[in-house]
Protein backbone atom coordinates (compact mmCIF):
# COMPACT_ATOMS: atom_id res chain seq x y z
CA UNK A 1 0.00 0.00 0.00
CA UNK A 2 1.38 3.41 -0.85
CA UNK A 3 2.08 5.65 2.08
CA UNK A 4 1.46 9.39 1.89
CA UNK A 5 1.93 12.11 4.46
CA UNK A 6 0.73 11.47 8.03
CA UNK A 7 -1.23 14.29 9.68
CA UNK A 8 -3.62 15.18 12.41
CA UNK A 9 -4.40 13.43 15.70
CA UNK A 10 -4.02 10.01 14.10
CA UNK A 11 -0.36 10.86 13.47
CA UNK A 12 0.17 11.11 17.22
CA UNK A 13 -1.12 7.57 17.74
CA UNK A 14 0.92 6.20 14.88
CA UNK A 15 4.07 7.81 16.22
CA UNK A 16 3.36 6.43 19.67
CA UNK A 17 3.29 2.89 18.27
CA UNK A 18 6.39 3.58 16.19
CA UNK A 19 8.17 5.03 19.22
CA UNK A 20 7.42 2.00 21.40
CA UNK A 21 8.88 -0.27 18.70
CA UNK A 22 11.95 1.89 18.02
CA UNK A 23 12.79 2.36 21.66
CA UNK A 24 12.28 -1.20 22.83
CA UNK A 25 16.03 -1.75 23.04
CA UNK A 26 17.14 1.61 24.52
CA UNK A 27 18.34 1.29 28.14
CA UNK A 28 19.10 3.87 30.85
CA UNK A 29 20.30 3.71 34.45
CA UNK A 30 19.93 6.57 36.94
CA UNK A 31 21.50 6.26 40.39
CA UNK A 32 21.25 9.28 42.70
CA UNK A 33 23.27 9.16 45.91
CA UNK A 34 23.18 12.91 46.53
CA UNK A 35 22.58 13.91 50.16
CA UNK A 36 20.72 17.05 49.05
CA UNK A 37 17.05 16.11 48.69
CA UNK A 38 16.07 18.38 45.80
CA UNK A 39 18.99 17.17 43.65
CA UNK A 40 18.03 13.54 44.21
CA UNK A 41 14.36 14.25 43.48
CA UNK A 42 15.20 16.05 40.24
CA UNK A 43 17.23 13.10 38.93
CA UNK A 44 14.61 10.50 39.85
CA UNK A 45 11.84 12.62 38.30
CA UNK A 46 13.83 12.75 35.07
CA UNK A 47 13.78 8.96 34.96
CA UNK A 48 9.99 9.12 34.56
CA UNK A 49 10.46 11.16 31.39
CA UNK A 50 12.76 8.47 29.98
CA UNK A 51 10.24 5.80 30.88
CA UNK A 52 7.50 7.76 29.08
CA UNK A 53 9.74 7.84 26.01
CA UNK A 54 9.84 4.03 25.94
CA UNK A 55 13.34 3.63 27.41
CA UNK A 56 13.94 0.67 29.75
CA UNK A 57 15.01 2.45 32.97
CA UNK A 58 16.83 1.07 36.01
CA UNK A 59 16.86 3.74 38.74
CA UNK A 60 17.16 4.19 42.45
CA UNK A 61 19.39 5.21 45.36
CA UNK A 62 22.62 3.30 46.01
CA UNK A 63 22.57 2.97 49.76
CA UNK A 64 25.49 0.54 49.59
CA UNK A 65 27.87 -0.94 47.01
CA UNK A 66 25.81 -4.16 46.71
CA UNK A 67 22.72 -2.23 45.58
CA UNK A 68 24.73 -0.24 43.02
CA UNK A 69 26.29 -3.42 41.64
CA UNK A 70 22.85 -5.07 41.49
CA UNK A 71 21.50 -2.17 39.39
CA UNK A 72 24.57 -2.28 37.13
CA UNK A 73 24.09 -6.04 36.85
CA UNK A 74 20.54 -5.51 35.52
CA UNK A 75 21.89 -3.09 32.92
CA UNK A 76 24.65 -5.56 32.01
CA UNK A 77 22.02 -8.21 31.21
CA UNK A 78 20.08 -5.75 29.03
CA UNK A 79 23.10 -4.14 27.35
CA UNK A 80 23.90 -6.85 24.72
CA UNK A 81 20.61 -6.15 22.94
CA UNK A 82 20.56 -2.38 23.58
CA UNK A 83 20.70 0.06 20.66
CA UNK A 84 21.46 2.94 23.04
CA UNK A 85 22.71 3.06 26.65
CA UNK A 86 22.69 6.09 28.97
CA UNK A 87 23.98 5.99 32.57
CA UNK A 88 23.56 8.92 34.96
CA UNK A 89 25.23 8.98 38.40
CA UNK A 90 24.63 11.73 40.98
CA UNK A 91 26.52 11.91 44.28
CA UNK A 92 30.09 11.81 45.52
CA UNK A 93 33.06 10.78 43.37
CA UNK A 94 36.71 10.29 44.33
CA UNK A 95 39.57 9.39 42.02
CA UNK A 96 43.11 8.05 42.03
CA UNK A 97 45.63 8.33 39.21
CA UNK A 98 44.13 5.31 37.40
CA UNK A 99 40.46 4.94 38.53
CA UNK A 100 37.36 6.93 39.49
CA UNK A 101 34.98 5.59 42.17
CA UNK A 102 31.26 6.38 42.73
CA UNK A 103 30.50 6.19 46.47
CA UNK A 104 27.28 4.89 48.07
CA UNK A 105 24.95 7.41 49.62
CA UNK A 106 26.44 9.03 52.72
CA UNK A 107 29.65 7.00 52.47
CA UNK A 108 33.06 8.36 53.40
CA UNK A 109 36.16 7.26 51.50
CA UNK A 110 37.94 4.52 53.49
CA UNK A 111 41.17 4.66 51.55
CA UNK A 112 42.32 3.38 48.17
CA UNK A 113 42.62 -0.29 49.24
CA UNK A 114 38.93 -0.56 50.25
CA UNK A 115 37.33 1.48 47.44
CA UNK A 116 37.24 -1.39 44.95
CA UNK A 117 35.03 -3.30 47.40
CA UNK A 118 32.94 -0.47 48.90
CA UNK A 119 32.15 1.62 45.79
CA UNK A 120 31.35 1.41 42.07
CA UNK A 121 34.46 1.77 39.84
CA UNK A 122 33.65 3.78 36.72
CA UNK A 123 35.88 1.48 34.66
CA UNK A 124 33.05 -1.11 34.93
CA UNK A 125 30.50 1.47 33.75
CA UNK A 126 32.69 2.54 30.82
CA UNK A 127 33.17 -1.11 29.81
CA UNK A 128 29.39 -1.44 29.34
CA UNK A 129 29.08 1.88 27.48
CA UNK A 130 31.89 0.84 25.12
CA UNK A 131 29.60 -1.88 23.73
CA UNK A 132 27.27 0.68 22.07
CA UNK A 133 29.61 3.33 20.57
CA UNK A 134 27.85 6.33 19.07
CA UNK A 135 24.81 5.99 21.35
CA UNK A 136 26.53 5.70 24.73
CA UNK A 137 26.06 8.56 27.22
CA UNK A 138 27.64 8.89 30.68
CA UNK A 139 26.30 11.73 32.84
CA UNK A 140 28.09 12.58 36.12
CA UNK A 141 26.63 15.01 38.68
CA UNK A 142 29.29 15.37 41.41
CA UNK A 143 27.94 16.64 44.72
CA UNK A 144 30.03 19.56 46.06
CA UNK A 145 32.22 18.47 48.97
CA UNK A 146 33.86 20.37 51.78
CA UNK A 147 37.63 20.13 51.64
CA UNK A 148 38.62 16.74 53.06
CA UNK A 149 41.94 14.99 53.54
CA UNK A 150 41.78 11.80 51.46
CA UNK A 151 45.49 10.97 51.77
CA UNK A 152 48.19 11.04 49.13
CA UNK A 153 46.49 8.63 46.71
CA UNK A 154 42.93 10.05 46.40
CA UNK A 155 41.22 13.31 45.50
CA UNK A 156 37.57 14.44 45.32
CA UNK A 157 35.72 14.54 42.00
CA UNK A 158 35.62 12.36 38.89
CA UNK A 159 39.16 13.19 37.70
CA UNK A 160 40.24 12.56 34.11
CA UNK A 161 38.38 9.62 32.54
CA UNK A 162 39.84 7.52 29.73
CA UNK A 163 36.72 7.41 27.59
CA UNK A 164 36.25 4.54 25.11
CA UNK A 165 35.67 5.49 21.51
CA UNK A 166 32.10 6.58 20.79
CA UNK A 167 31.18 7.44 24.43
CA UNK A 168 29.78 10.89 25.27
CA UNK A 169 30.58 12.33 28.73
CA UNK A 170 28.43 15.06 30.32
CA UNK A 171 29.38 16.62 33.68
CA UNK A 172 27.33 19.12 35.69
CA UNK A 173 25.03 19.61 38.67
CA UNK A 174 22.12 17.27 39.34
CA UNK A 175 19.40 19.87 38.50
CA UNK A 176 21.14 20.75 35.21
CA UNK A 177 21.59 17.06 34.39
CA UNK A 178 17.87 16.49 35.03
CA UNK A 179 17.09 19.35 32.61
CA UNK A 180 19.28 17.71 29.98
CA UNK A 181 17.51 14.36 30.41
CA UNK A 182 14.07 15.94 30.12
CA UNK A 183 14.97 18.28 27.26
CA UNK A 184 17.21 16.11 25.08
CA UNK A 185 17.96 12.55 26.22
CA UNK A 186 14.26 11.65 26.47
CA UNK A 187 13.30 13.55 23.29
CA UNK A 188 13.59 11.75 19.97
CA UNK A 189 15.91 13.45 17.48
CA UNK A 190 16.94 16.15 20.01
CA UNK A 191 20.61 17.17 19.82
CA UNK A 192 22.20 16.29 23.16
CA UNK A 193 25.24 18.49 22.49
CA UNK A 194 23.27 21.58 21.53
CA UNK A 195 20.93 21.20 24.49
CA UNK A 196 23.91 20.84 26.85
CA UNK A 197 25.42 24.05 25.45
CA UNK A 198 22.22 25.86 26.27
CA UNK A 199 22.59 24.86 29.94
CA UNK A 200 25.41 26.85 31.55
CA UNK A 201 26.30 24.28 34.18
CA UNK A 202 27.06 21.39 31.80
CA UNK A 203 30.22 20.38 29.92
CA UNK A 204 30.39 17.80 27.12
CA UNK A 205 33.46 15.81 26.05
CA UNK A 206 34.36 12.60 24.26
CA UNK A 207 32.15 11.63 21.30
CA UNK A 208 30.23 14.88 20.73
CA UNK A 209 29.06 15.54 17.13
CA UNK A 210 26.64 18.43 17.05
CA UNK A 211 23.76 16.37 15.69
CA UNK A 212 24.11 13.58 18.27
CA UNK A 213 20.74 12.40 19.59
CA UNK A 214 20.37 9.61 22.14
CA UNK A 215 16.94 8.67 20.74
CA UNK A 216 17.05 8.78 16.91
CA UNK A 217 14.32 10.43 14.89
CA UNK A 218 11.18 8.40 14.28
CA UNK A 219 10.69 5.93 11.44
CA UNK A 220 13.99 4.06 11.08
CA UNK A 221 14.06 0.95 13.26
CA UNK A 222 10.69 -0.88 12.89
CA UNK A 223 10.39 -4.35 11.37
CA UNK A 224 8.74 -5.00 7.97
CA UNK A 225 5.47 -6.22 9.48
CA UNK A 226 5.30 -3.21 11.78
CA UNK A 227 5.93 -0.88 8.85
CA UNK A 228 3.01 -2.38 6.88
CA UNK A 229 0.74 -1.88 9.86
CA UNK A 230 1.87 1.68 10.28
CA UNK A 231 1.32 2.39 6.61
CA UNK A 232 -2.25 1.15 6.81
CA UNK A 233 -2.92 3.32 9.83
CA UNK A 234 -1.24 6.26 8.09
CA UNK A 235 -3.51 5.85 5.07
CA UNK A 236 -6.55 6.04 7.31
CA UNK A 237 -5.08 9.09 9.02
CA UNK A 238 -4.61 10.77 5.66
CA UNK A 239 -8.28 10.41 4.84
CA UNK A 240 -9.34 11.97 8.12
CA UNK A 241 -6.78 14.77 8.39
CA UNK A 242 -7.68 18.28 7.23
CA UNK A 243 -5.69 20.17 4.65
CA UNK A 244 -5.40 23.09 7.04
CA UNK A 245 -3.79 20.93 9.73
CA UNK A 246 -1.42 19.43 7.18
CA UNK A 247 -0.39 22.85 5.93
CA UNK A 248 0.14 24.15 9.47
CA UNK A 249 2.29 21.19 10.40
CA UNK A 250 4.31 21.48 7.22
CA UNK A 251 4.85 25.19 7.78
CA UNK A 252 5.84 24.60 11.37
CA UNK A 253 8.27 21.88 10.30
CA UNK A 254 9.82 24.14 7.66
CA UNK A 255 10.17 26.94 10.19
CA UNK A 256 11.81 24.62 12.71
CA UNK A 257 14.17 23.30 10.03
CA UNK A 258 15.12 26.86 9.04
CA UNK A 259 15.71 27.72 12.70
CA UNK A 260 17.96 24.66 13.10
CA UNK A 261 19.91 25.35 9.89
CA UNK A 262 20.58 28.99 10.71
CA UNK A 263 21.60 28.11 14.26
CA UNK A 264 23.95 25.42 13.01
CA UNK A 265 25.52 27.93 10.64
CA UNK A 266 25.96 30.39 13.51
CA UNK A 267 27.58 27.70 15.65
CA UNK A 268 29.89 26.69 12.81
CA UNK A 269 31.09 30.30 12.34
CA UNK A 270 31.05 30.91 16.11
CA UNK A 271 31.39 34.67 15.76
CA UNK A 272 29.32 37.74 16.61
CA UNK A 273 27.92 38.38 13.08
CA UNK A 274 26.61 34.83 12.82
CA UNK A 275 24.82 34.97 16.18
CA UNK A 276 23.32 38.37 15.28
CA UNK A 277 22.00 36.98 11.97
CA UNK A 278 20.28 34.20 13.85
CA UNK A 279 18.68 36.60 16.37
CA UNK A 280 17.54 38.94 13.59
CA UNK A 281 15.71 36.03 11.94
CA UNK A 282 14.53 34.24 15.10
CA UNK A 283 14.45 36.66 18.07
CA UNK A 284 12.31 34.13 19.97
CA UNK A 285 13.76 31.02 18.35
CA UNK A 286 14.63 27.74 20.01
CA UNK A 287 18.25 28.88 20.44
CA UNK A 288 17.75 32.61 21.09
CA UNK A 289 18.90 32.40 24.71
CA UNK A 290 22.02 30.48 23.72
CA UNK A 291 22.79 33.01 20.95
CA UNK A 292 22.56 35.92 23.40
CA UNK A 293 24.82 34.13 25.89
CA UNK A 294 27.34 33.49 23.11
CA UNK A 295 27.31 37.19 22.17
CA UNK A 296 27.86 38.15 25.81
CA UNK A 297 30.75 35.70 26.09
CA UNK A 298 32.37 37.12 22.94
CA UNK A 299 32.00 40.63 24.33
CA UNK A 300 33.30 39.67 27.81
CA UNK A 301 36.27 37.57 26.63
CA UNK A 302 38.92 39.78 24.98
CA UNK A 303 41.23 36.78 24.35
CA UNK A 304 38.57 34.60 22.79
CA UNK A 305 40.24 34.64 19.39
CA UNK A 306 43.53 33.40 20.83
CA UNK A 307 41.71 30.71 22.80
CA UNK A 308 39.80 29.47 19.77
CA UNK A 309 43.02 29.44 17.71
CA UNK A 310 44.67 27.16 20.26
CA UNK A 311 41.57 24.98 20.59
CA UNK A 312 41.47 24.54 16.81
CA UNK A 313 44.89 22.87 17.02
CA UNK A 314 43.23 20.03 19.00
CA UNK A 315 46.39 19.40 21.00
CA UNK A 316 46.61 15.90 22.47
CA UNK A 317 47.56 15.22 26.07
CA UNK A 318 51.08 14.19 25.00
CA UNK A 319 51.50 17.34 22.89
CA UNK A 320 50.50 19.46 25.88
CA UNK A 321 53.01 17.61 28.06
CA UNK A 322 55.75 18.30 25.51
CA UNK A 323 54.89 22.02 25.55
CA UNK A 324 55.09 22.00 29.36
CA UNK A 325 58.46 20.23 29.21
CA UNK A 326 59.75 22.78 26.69
CA UNK A 327 58.66 25.69 28.90
CA UNK A 328 60.25 24.07 31.94
CA UNK A 329 63.49 23.49 30.02
CA UNK A 330 63.55 27.24 29.30
CA UNK A 331 63.10 28.01 33.05
CA UNK A 332 59.38 28.87 32.88
CA UNK A 333 57.68 27.01 35.72
CA UNK A 334 54.43 25.31 34.63
CA UNK A 335 53.87 23.79 38.11
CA UNK A 336 53.78 20.27 36.72
CA UNK A 337 54.01 18.32 33.47
CA UNK A 338 50.60 16.67 33.37
CA UNK A 339 49.15 17.72 30.01
CA UNK A 340 46.63 20.05 31.70
CA UNK A 341 46.97 23.76 30.91
CA UNK A 342 46.03 25.24 34.28
CA UNK A 343 46.97 28.59 35.80
CA UNK A 344 50.64 27.59 36.19
CA UNK A 345 51.01 26.71 32.48
CA UNK A 346 49.10 29.81 31.31
CA UNK A 347 51.32 32.03 33.48
CA UNK A 348 54.43 30.38 32.04
CA UNK A 349 53.16 30.91 28.47
CA UNK A 350 52.45 34.58 29.17
CA UNK A 351 55.92 35.06 30.64
CA UNK A 352 57.53 33.40 27.59
CA UNK A 353 55.43 35.52 25.18
CA UNK A 354 56.30 38.73 27.03
CA UNK A 355 60.06 38.07 26.93
CA UNK A 356 59.82 37.26 23.19
CA UNK A 357 57.82 40.47 22.39
CA UNK A 358 54.83 38.36 21.31
CA UNK A 359 51.16 39.16 22.03
CA UNK A 360 50.69 38.22 25.68
CA UNK A 361 47.58 36.03 25.67
CA UNK A 362 48.51 32.88 27.57
CA UNK A 363 47.39 30.86 24.51
CA UNK A 364 49.57 29.39 21.77
CA UNK A 365 49.28 29.16 18.01
CA UNK A 366 51.15 26.79 15.69
CA UNK A 367 54.11 29.15 14.90
CA UNK A 368 54.63 29.85 18.59
CA UNK A 369 54.63 26.13 19.38
CA UNK A 370 57.27 25.54 16.69
CA UNK A 371 59.38 28.41 18.03
CA UNK A 372 59.08 27.12 21.58
CA UNK A 373 60.15 23.63 20.43
CA UNK A 374 63.17 25.09 18.59
CA UNK A 375 64.26 27.12 21.62
CA UNK A 376 63.92 24.13 23.96
CA UNK A 377 65.89 21.93 21.54
CA UNK A 378 68.65 24.54 21.30
CA UNK A 379 68.77 24.84 25.09
CA UNK A 380 68.88 21.04 25.47
CA UNK A 381 71.73 20.76 22.94
CA UNK A 382 73.67 23.50 24.70
CA UNK A 383 73.12 21.84 28.07
CA UNK A 384 74.23 18.47 26.66
CA UNK A 385 77.40 20.04 25.25
CA UNK A 386 78.10 21.71 28.60
CA UNK A 387 77.63 18.44 30.45
CA UNK A 388 79.97 16.69 28.02
CA UNK A 389 82.67 19.32 28.61
CA UNK A 390 82.23 18.99 32.36
CA UNK A 391 82.42 15.21 32.09
CA UNK A 392 85.62 15.40 30.08
CA UNK A 393 87.15 17.79 32.63
CA UNK A 394 86.17 15.50 35.52
CA UNK A 395 87.71 12.54 33.69
CA UNK A 396 90.96 14.47 33.07
CA UNK A 397 91.17 15.39 36.78
CA UNK A 398 90.43 11.79 37.79
CA UNK A 399 93.15 10.35 35.57
CA UNK A 400 95.62 12.89 36.90
CA UNK A 401 94.67 11.99 40.48
CA UNK A 402 95.09 8.28 39.66
CA UNK A 403 98.59 8.82 38.30
CA UNK A 404 99.60 10.74 41.44
CA UNK A 405 97.95 8.44 44.00
CA UNK A 406 96.45 5.17 42.83
CA UNK A 407 98.87 4.02 40.17
CA UNK A 408 101.96 4.13 42.39
CA UNK A 409 100.84 5.37 45.77
CA UNK A 410 100.51 2.02 47.55
CA UNK A 411 97.62 1.11 49.80
CA UNK A 412 97.11 4.65 51.12
CA UNK A 413 97.01 6.07 47.59
CA UNK A 414 94.55 3.42 46.43
CA UNK A 415 92.24 4.18 49.34
CA UNK A 416 92.48 7.93 48.67
CA UNK A 417 91.48 7.34 45.05
CA UNK A 418 88.45 5.17 45.98
CA UNK A 419 87.34 7.63 48.63
CA UNK A 420 87.28 10.39 46.03
CA UNK A 421 86.14 8.35 42.99
CA UNK A 422 84.20 5.31 44.29
CA UNK A 423 82.68 4.72 40.81
CA UNK A 424 85.63 6.05 38.83
CA UNK A 425 87.30 4.73 35.70
CA UNK A 426 89.99 2.92 37.73
CA UNK A 427 87.79 1.91 40.69
CA UNK A 428 87.75 -1.77 39.75
CA UNK A 429 91.53 -1.85 39.31
CA UNK A 430 92.02 -0.12 42.67
CA UNK A 431 89.75 -2.56 44.48
CA UNK A 432 91.53 -5.53 42.96
CA UNK A 433 94.91 -4.13 44.10
CA UNK A 434 93.59 -3.55 47.63
CA UNK A 435 92.14 -7.07 47.68
CA UNK A 436 95.63 -8.41 46.90
CA UNK A 437 97.14 -6.33 49.69
CA UNK A 438 94.48 -7.55 52.13
CA UNK A 439 95.04 -11.15 51.06
CA UNK A 440 98.78 -10.83 51.66
CA UNK A 441 98.16 -9.25 55.05
CA UNK A 442 95.73 -12.04 55.97
CA UNK A 443 98.23 -14.70 54.90
CA UNK A 444 100.95 -13.14 57.04
CA UNK A 445 98.62 -12.91 60.04
CA UNK A 446 97.69 -16.56 59.54
CA UNK A 447 101.32 -17.66 59.60
CA UNK A 448 102.02 -15.66 62.78
CA UNK A 449 98.92 -17.09 64.49
CA UNK A 450 99.93 -20.66 63.58
CA UNK A 451 103.43 -20.12 64.93
CA UNK A 452 101.97 -18.78 68.17
CA UNK A 453 99.57 -21.76 68.47
CA UNK A 454 102.34 -24.32 67.96
CA UNK A 455 104.58 -22.56 70.49
CA UNK A 456 101.82 -22.58 73.09
CA UNK A 457 100.75 -26.11 72.07
CA UNK A 458 97.53 -25.90 74.08
CA UNK A 459 93.97 -26.93 73.39
CA UNK A 460 92.72 -23.35 73.62
CA UNK A 461 95.51 -22.12 71.39
CA UNK A 462 94.57 -24.48 68.58
CA UNK A 463 90.86 -23.79 69.08
CA UNK A 464 91.49 -20.03 68.89
CA UNK A 465 93.49 -20.51 65.68
CA UNK A 466 90.68 -22.54 64.05
CA UNK A 467 88.10 -19.92 65.04
CA UNK A 468 90.13 -17.12 63.46
CA UNK A 469 91.19 -19.11 60.37
CA UNK A 470 88.60 -21.85 59.71
CA UNK A 471 89.76 -22.32 56.09
CA UNK A 472 93.49 -22.21 56.82
CA UNK A 473 95.91 -24.57 55.08
CA UNK A 474 97.10 -25.43 58.63
CA UNK A 475 93.59 -26.46 59.61
CA UNK A 476 94.03 -30.23 59.34
CA UNK A 477 97.26 -30.08 61.35
CA UNK A 478 95.65 -27.93 64.04
CA UNK A 479 92.67 -30.28 64.36
CA UNK A 480 94.98 -33.31 64.65
CA UNK A 481 97.05 -31.69 67.41
CA UNK A 482 93.84 -30.59 69.15
CA UNK A 483 92.54 -34.17 69.21
CA UNK A 484 95.86 -35.35 70.61
CA UNK A 485 95.84 -32.82 73.45
CA UNK A 486 92.19 -33.52 74.28
CA UNK A 487 92.96 -37.27 74.42
CA UNK A 488 95.67 -36.70 77.02
CA UNK A 489 93.12 -35.44 79.50
CA UNK A 490 91.39 -38.87 79.95
CA UNK A 491 87.80 -39.22 80.71
CA UNK A 492 86.25 -35.81 81.36
CA UNK A 493 83.46 -37.25 83.52
CA UNK A 494 86.01 -39.07 85.62
CA UNK A 495 88.08 -35.88 86.04
CA UNK A 496 84.97 -33.93 86.98
CA UNK A 497 84.03 -36.58 89.56
CA UNK A 498 87.53 -36.43 91.11
CA UNK A 499 87.24 -32.64 91.43
CA UNK A 500 83.80 -32.92 93.02
CA UNK A 501 85.21 -35.47 95.50
CA UNK A 502 87.62 -32.78 96.80
CA UNK A 503 84.61 -30.78 98.03
CA UNK A 504 86.14 -27.44 97.05
CA UNK A 505 84.30 -24.58 98.71
CA UNK A 506 84.10 -21.13 97.01
CA UNK A 507 86.96 -19.99 99.27
CA UNK A 508 89.16 -22.92 98.17
CA UNK A 509 88.26 -22.29 94.51
CA UNK A 510 89.33 -18.64 94.85
CA UNK A 511 92.54 -19.88 96.51
CA UNK A 512 93.26 -22.10 93.47
CA UNK A 513 92.66 -19.12 91.17
CA UNK A 514 94.93 -16.88 93.25
CA UNK A 515 97.71 -19.55 93.24
CA UNK A 516 97.50 -19.87 89.47
CA UNK A 517 97.57 -16.10 89.03
CA UNK A 518 100.53 -15.80 91.37
CA UNK A 519 102.41 -18.28 89.17
CA UNK A 520 101.75 -16.12 86.08
CA UNK A 521 98.88 -18.20 84.67
CA UNK A 522 95.77 -16.07 84.11
CA UNK A 523 92.65 -17.90 85.41
CA UNK A 524 90.33 -14.97 84.60
CA UNK A 525 88.35 -13.25 87.37
CA UNK A 526 89.21 -14.50 90.91
CA UNK A 527 85.59 -15.20 91.81
CA UNK A 528 85.50 -18.86 92.85
CA UNK A 529 83.85 -19.83 89.56
CA UNK A 530 85.79 -22.31 87.38
CA UNK A 531 84.82 -20.97 83.95
CA UNK A 532 86.40 -21.74 80.58
CA UNK A 533 89.39 -19.52 81.21
CA UNK A 534 89.97 -21.11 84.61
CA UNK A 535 89.89 -24.58 83.02
CA UNK A 536 92.43 -23.45 80.46
CA UNK A 537 94.71 -22.14 83.24
CA UNK A 538 94.45 -25.44 85.16
CA UNK A 539 95.22 -27.40 81.97
CA UNK A 540 98.25 -25.18 81.26
CA UNK A 541 99.53 -25.70 84.81
CA UNK A 542 99.05 -29.47 84.44
CA UNK A 543 100.98 -29.38 81.17
CA UNK A 544 103.87 -27.44 82.78
CA UNK A 545 103.84 -29.83 85.76
CA UNK A 546 103.78 -32.84 83.47
CA UNK A 547 100.44 -33.98 84.91
CA UNK A 548 97.42 -35.38 83.08
CA UNK A 549 95.89 -32.41 81.25
CA UNK A 550 92.23 -32.56 82.21
CA UNK A 551 91.50 -28.96 83.20
CA UNK A 552 89.96 -30.26 86.43
CA UNK A 553 91.40 -30.26 89.96
CA UNK A 554 92.29 -33.59 91.56
CA UNK A 555 94.30 -34.52 94.63
CA UNK A 556 97.59 -34.78 92.73
CA UNK A 557 97.10 -31.40 91.03
CA UNK A 558 96.05 -29.72 94.28
CA UNK A 559 99.09 -31.07 96.18
CA UNK A 560 101.47 -30.14 93.41
CA UNK A 561 99.91 -26.65 93.04
CA UNK A 562 100.27 -26.04 96.81
CA UNK A 563 103.86 -27.26 96.80
CA UNK A 564 104.80 -25.12 93.79
CA UNK A 565 103.11 -22.11 95.33
CA UNK A 566 105.04 -22.55 98.60
CA UNK A 567 108.26 -23.02 96.67
CA UNK A 568 107.58 -19.79 94.80
CA UNK A 569 106.96 -17.97 98.08
CA UNK A 570 110.14 -19.34 99.73
CA UNK A 571 112.21 -18.39 96.73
Amino acid sequence: MACGKWTGPVLTGVLAVWTSIAQAEDVAMIVTNATEGEAAAAMLAASDRLDDAGVAVVSGTGRDSDQMRAMLGQVEQMAPSADGLAIFLSGRFVHSRTETFFLPKGAESAGLSALGRDSLPLSSVLALLAQVPGRAVLGLAPEPQERTDLGRYLADGPGDLDLPQGVTLVIGTAPDMARLIRGAVAVRGASLVQRAEDIDGLTVSGFAPRGLAFLPADGETASGADIDALRRRADRAEAEASQQREAALAARARLAAADARLWQAARDDDDAPGYRRYLDAFPDGDHAAAARRALNQIRDEPLRGARLTEEALKLSRDQRRRIQRDLTALDFNTRGVDGIFGNGTRTAIRSWQELRDLPVTGYLDAPQIRRLRAEATERANAEAAKQERERAERLREERQFWRRNGAGGGEAGLRRYLERYPEGEFAREARQALAGIEAERTSQAERLAWRDATQRNTIEGYRSFLRDFPDSSYGDNARARLRGLEGQGGDTKKAEAEENALGLTPILRRTVEMRLKAMGIDPGPVDGVFDRQTRQAIRLYQQNAQLAQTGYMNRETAVRLLADSMRSILQ
